[in-house]
């Protein structure tokens, strides 16, 4: 392949990460990287440097949530909604943080201010 391989399958190792996760640091990572460290055993982070990645990537994710909460609340879609929760609790069939129920939650809210006219 032109270029060498894709960027999302070249060997990631813990000297290309940042030396601390922070909200910072993890919001600067590439989307391909994110989604690489977010799997269990991803054989780049130990133990230790998993669980705080995924702490920060919580938090980061929480904070994302209600920064879209408030803008949709301000465009008066009907009142607060809270997609934290849709972030965080299963629906039926669904595991917890399901980016499928989220989608769902966000396409209901898009075509009912569409109706309303907003």
């Amino acid at each position: 392949m032109p270029g060498g391989p894709p960027r999302d399958r070249r060997p990631l190792t813990r000297a290309d990460l940042p030396d601390e996760f922070t909200p910072d640091t993890v919001r600067r990572l590439d989307g391909s990287i994110i989604r690489r460290l977010s799997q269990p055993a991803n054989g780049i982070l130990d133990a230790d440097e998993q669980r705080r990645f995924d702490e920060v990537l919580r938090s980061v994710m929480q904070d994302t949530a209600d920064r879209l909460d408030r803008s949709l609340h301000r465009t008066r879609l009907g009142g607060q909604h809270d997609f934290a929760q849709a972030l965080g609790a299963p629906g039926r069939g669904q595991r917890a943080g399901d980016p499928v129920r989220l989608e769902l939650s966000l396409g209901d809210q898009h075509r009912g201010a569409w109706r309303q006219g907003t």
